[in-house]
Parts: structure tokens; C-alpha cells; sequence
């Protein structure tokens, strides 16, 4: 396909699909090997070692605010990954995590502009286009999409820029999604984009600056007994965690209680109390960013609470499954900030060897 026909195509995508074409996040991982990588290791770049829930849900109709949801498919050896109205893929971190042993190539823009195209490998930025303007570009190796983006070039090259109205403004996105295109050989289309879809749901960041849900990162030592642990250990850890925050915020959800249940008793959690349990997040959540606090501030009690729920959803989550993720305890470590060692001394008390 030419790069005319391309951006022709890109074109009527857009005409088809206006709530994108106000905002979009369309990021393509394009690894070494041969295949897409799975979902769920781009799940866990995405959250820096954590394991977010992944759901099917249909692109337009979902908002789950204030949490990111990204929408994951391959496309031919890539993987595809699409926000409709966020920009958690084009965070420089996020875009340096997945592009680990893999090319990246990032594409957004919103309501207000914030175009931008963005380049990775091997765990770092090499370049970018602000604003879709070819002489802004920048980065370390900038000359590693010289040609790549020809397209957006041509474009400037025929129109003016800044740009002034729609036609112009389309213009630069339909180049820049066609260059997406031409460099990973990935393709978006309305296939794609109206059929439901593996959505990643990545929770609002507790702390800033955000850190990792990997537990490694924070308790190496503790994180490494976990993992050596049997799973009937990993599995009561996460339900101590879950029984212990609910008790010390109050958390009496029926939900949580349903859930706590179904868990212990080594029941599956299904699918509606999975959507119970992120019904009560939701609920708790007044979408504070991030949502821990400074420690004078009036609405600390509320926040905490919600934080909280947080941390008993991804431990009940965990739990349900082979309890391989101690992404709760991450959170649990920030909630509880110094009440931790206490319930840390517990986690010990679990688990086989030395304490």
C-alpha cells in the first residue's frame, strides 16, 4: 500500500470514527522476535511488574475513569495497543518499559492538541515529533526515523503549520498514522476498533512519583520468599492482607465479603463478583490523582480508604488465581506506611524458613 493510499484510508477511519480522531492513544509494540508479545507480559509493563486485571470490553462504551483502560489485540507480529480517551501508553516511562527487547511506536493527541509521535527501543526514547511538526524532532537519535517520517514531512511541505482548522489538523494525524503503519506494519481499521476487545484496566497511581507495582522493587528480600513460597502460603498471605485493611479502613462492602469467601473457600472468582469488587473501587474513588495524599490533608481518612480498596481488589484478584503477584502488597505498603512492618512481621509468620 502507498503511503497515499494509506493516509487515505487513515482518512476515513477518522471520518468514521470521530470520538477518536478527538483523542486517541495508539501505541504499537514491535518485538525482536517473530510474535506479538502476550498480553499479559504487556500488562505487566504497562503497571512496572504488576498483573492488571484484563476484561473484554467494547472500545467506545467503556469509562471506567479514573482508571487507564487499554485496549490490547496483535497485528500481525505486533502488538496493538489503544486508548480512547487517555495517554498512559505515551508516558515516557511506560514507553520505555515496553519497549524492552522490542520497537515502540507511540501516536497521540487530545481535545486540546498534544499531538505527538514518539519512537523506543531497547528500553529507550530515541525520538519524537511534537505536535506532528518534522523540524520539532528531538531525542537521542533522532536520525533513527528520518525516513521513517517522510510523510508527516511531505505534509508540512503542502500545508501550513501551525495548522488552523480541521482539514489541516487531519492532515498531520492521518501522515503520522500512516507512518505508524509503514514502520511496524501494524494496521488500525474499524474492525479493530468497534469489536470487543482485551482491555487492559490499570488503577490510578497512589503515590506520586508512581513506582512500580512489582513487589521486588520495594521488599527484594520478601518479595523472593514469596515467590519461593507454596502457593497455599503465596494464596494466605494475599487473604491476610485482604482481612487485614478491610478491618483497619472499614471496608464491609458485601462485595468484598462475597468475594473474601469465595477465595478462601477455593471457589473461582467469577466474573460478577469481579465487577462488584472494581463497582466498590469506583465507588471509593473520587478521582483523586495521585489518590494517597499529603499527611495534613482534610480528605486523607476518605483517600486512604479508597487506596485501600485498591490494594484488597489486586489481593483478591491475585488470590483467585495461582497467587504469583504481590502487586497488593505494593499497595499495602503505601496505604499503611508505618502500620507496615507490622503486618509485614505477619506475612513473615506465613511463610516457611527463617522469619
Amino acid at each position: 500500500m502507498t503511503v497515499d493510499e494509506a493516509r487515505a484510508h487513515y482518512l476515513r477511519f477518522l471520518e468514521s470514527h470521530q470520538w477518536l480522531a478527538n483523542a486517541l492513544t495508539w501505541t504499537v509494540v514491535h518485538p525482536w522476535a517473530e510474535a506479538p508479545p502476550p498480553v499479559d507480559l504487556i500488562a505487566s509493563r504497562l503497571t512496572g511488574g504488576g498483573s492488571a486485571e484484563i476484561v473484554e470490553l467494547r472500545i467506545r462504551e467503556t469509562d471506567l475513569y479514573p482508571m487507564e483502560v487499554v485496549f490490547a489485540g496483535a497485528s500481525g507480529p505486533s502488538m496493538m495497543l489503544l486508548e480512547a480517551n487517555g495517554a498512559y501508553t505515551s508516558g515516557p516511562e511506560v514507553i520505555r518499559r515496553l519497549s524492552e527487547n522490542a520497537r515502540v511506536w507511540s501516536l497521540s493527541w487530545h481535545v486540546n492538541g498534544g499531538e505527538r509521535l514518539t519512537y523506543a527501543a531497547g528500553g529507550e526514547i530515541l525520538a519524537e515529533v511534537p505536535g506532528l511538526y518534522p523540524t520539532l524532532l528531538t531525542g537521542s537519535r533522532p536520525e533513527a526515523v528520518a525516513d521513517a517520517i517522510g510523510p508527516l514531512l511531505d505534509t508540512v511541505v503542502s500545508r501550513r503549520y501551525p495548522v488552523t482548522n480541521q482539514a489541516e489538523a487531519w492532515a498531520h494525524k492521518t501522515a503520522a498514522m500512516a507512518v505508524m503503519e509503514s514502520s511496524t506494519g501494524a494496521r488500525m481499521n474499524a474492525e479493530w476498533a468497534d469489536d470487543m476487545r482485551q482491555a487492559i484496566l490499570i488503577d490510578p497511581p497512589l503515590s506520586a512519583p508512581f513506582e512500580g507495582l512489582g513487589f521486588g522493587h520495594a521488599e527484594p528480600d520478601l518479595d523472593a520468599r514469596l515467590r519461593h513460597a507454596p502457593e497455599f502460603a503465596r494464596r494466605a498471605v494475599l487473604l491476610l492482607l485482604t482481612r487485614h485493611l478491610t478491618g483497619r479502613f472499614g471496608l464491609d462492602d458485601p462485595s468484598i465479603a462475597a468475594a473474601l469467601d469465595a477465595v478462601a473457600g477455593g471457589g473461582p472468582l467469577g466474573e460478577e463478583l469481579r465487577w462488584d469488587l472494581l463497582e466498590t473501587q469506583l465507588r471509593l474513588h473520587d478521582g483523586w490523582m495521585p489518590v494517597i495524599p499529603e499527611a495534613d490533608a482534610p480528605d486523607r481518612a476518605e483517600r486512604l480508604r479508597a487506596a485501600a480498596m485498591v490494594a484488597v481488589r489486586l489481593a483478591l484478584l491475585d488470590a483467585a488465581e495461582r497467587a504469583e503477584n504481590f502487586q497488593a502488597l505494593t499497595c499495602a505498603r503505601s496505604v499503611l506506611a508505618g502500620e507496615w512492618p507490622c503486618l509485614r512481621s505477619a506475612v513473615e509468620e506465613l511463610l516457611p524458613g527463617e522469619t
